[in-house]
């Protein structure tokens, strides 16, 4: 797979999988105001997910993701790195153990049982049965939400109309999730209420209905004892809070045999923990063939700046990687992804190996107009050898002064201006 396809589908599976995650805490964040209100809309606001065709394309877009972010570990010629690359890779590889436990028991409990929790079913059961997966719950809405929002704002930063959204962005990507969470910690001490455990009052407070409308005598959710109301009918959701009956004539029938019930989880289960094995599994084994592809990589780079900085590196790491672990400050809006070209060099002499440019690195110089001496410091890797480079662009740039950066650094600018560490 070409380099420019494989960023290419990272960012379009990126922005599908952020779009379903923005839409399901939005969902969640009304219930902070009105969890009847937040069930109600549940359809209508997950209604473009929940056919088949785009539920294959979520599932197809998780795992093209995936793959193509251990493809770019494999790749990683050093582990050192910005803290914020590092939060947008430790983040990245915690989703999928995170997100297989949650997202596995849902679709097979729909399919396979026919039960369809409402937000009060599933606060009874993360907050009363399963605490634990509550906690998971709640670390799989941080780290799948701070890494879509890095990837997102760092494809975004280098677009000429961002300066004048980012603060909005910024506001809108901190409030999503806050009532997301608001919302998980109100629903959760509404079901210790009802179960008997009230610290706060919350049993003295039902949850609140639409308004104008009568309070419910009992929390949203929960029959009277010996009274099932008609859409739980007595069923269980492992062993713990009561489902409710799907609506949808086309959803399968609640399955209402216990032991057909136990079973099907005790499967669900053991399935849940095989993916997630397996996906560490897959992770070592990427670790392991990284490590083994580097054991060769001896020769030493040295990397003579322009500014009189000196840098000797075992040969593999491109040269923004090699500025990255030596401290050596060095412009990158698009963190090394070859779209903003700011981390343009000028080679004013090298022994080694210098490969073509990429076809991602040629769009880009060519874009910026860029002569034939200068690269891209995070698309060349050069060889063991001397080379003596020059930056073009400040390393503090500002998104908002990229465009002028570019046109200042495709002129024969003096090093001084160029260069600054």
């Amino acid at each position: 797979m070409g380099i420019i396809v494989a960023r290419r589908l990272k960012i379009i599976t990126g922005l599908i999988l952020f779009t379903f995650v923005t839409v399901h805490l939005m969902n969640l964040a009304i219930g902070f105001f009105s969890l009847p209100l937040a069930d109600q809309l549940r359809p209508v606001m997950m209604f473009p997910f929940s056919n088949r065709p785009v539920g294959a394309i979520l599932f197809a877009s998780v795992t093209l993701h995936m793959f193509l972010g251990l493809q770019a570990l494999y790749k990683r010629n050093t582990l050192q790195m910005t803290r914020h690359d590092t939060v947008q890779l430790v983040t990245a590889l915690l989703i999928i153990p995170l997100l297989v436990p949650h997202a596995w028991s849902m679709i097979a409990n729909k399919q396979m049982l026919g039960i369809t929790p409402g937000y009060f079913e599933l606060f009874q059961f993360f907050w009363i049965k399963e605490p634990i997966a509550g906690i998971r719950q709640v670390l799989l809405l941080i780290v799948i939400w701070v890494h879509g929002c890095l990837g997102l704002f760092t494809w975004l930063r280098i677009k000429l109309w961002w300066p004048r959204l980012a603060n909005y962005a910024n506001l809108i990507a901190v409030i999503i999730p806050v009532l997301a969470l608001l919302a998980f910690v109100d629903g959760g001490m509404r079901a210790l209420g009802a179960s008997g455990f009230d610290p706060a009052g919350y049993a003295r407070e039902p949850f609140h209905s639409q308004p104008g409308s009568n309070p419910p005598t009992q929390p949203h959710g929960v029959s009277k004892p010996g009274k099932p109301d008609s859409n739980t009918a007595g069923i269980t959701f492992n062993n713990g809070a009561q489902i409710q009956k799907p609506n949808d004539k086309n959803n399968r029938p609640v399955e209402t045999d216990p032991v057909k019930i136990k079973q099907t989880q005790t499967f669900i289960g053991q399935v849940k923990w095989r993916i997630t094995y397996g996906y560490l599994a897959l992770l070592l084994a990427v670790l392991l063939a990284r490590a083994f592809r580097l054991r060769g990589q001896c020769p030493e780079l040295e990397v003579r700046y322009a500014s009189g900085d000196v840098v000797k590196r075992p040969a593999g790491m491109n040269l923004l990687e090699m500025a990255t672990v030596s401290d050596i400050p060095h412009a990158n809006l698009c963190r090394g992804r070859g779209r903003c070209g700011t981390c343009r060099i000028r080679i004013h002499d090298s022994d080694g190996k210098l490969d073509p440019p990429s076809q991602i690195e040629r769009d880009t110089l060519t874009r910026t107009g860029s002569a034939e001496n200068v690269r891209l410091a995070c698309q060349l890797t050069p060889g063991p050898g001397v080379i003596t480079i020059e930056r073009l662009i400040p390393p503090d740039v500002q998104p908002h002064q990229l465009h002028n950066a570019k046109s200042s650094a495709n002129s024969v600018s003096p090093e001084p201006m160029a260069e600054q560490s």
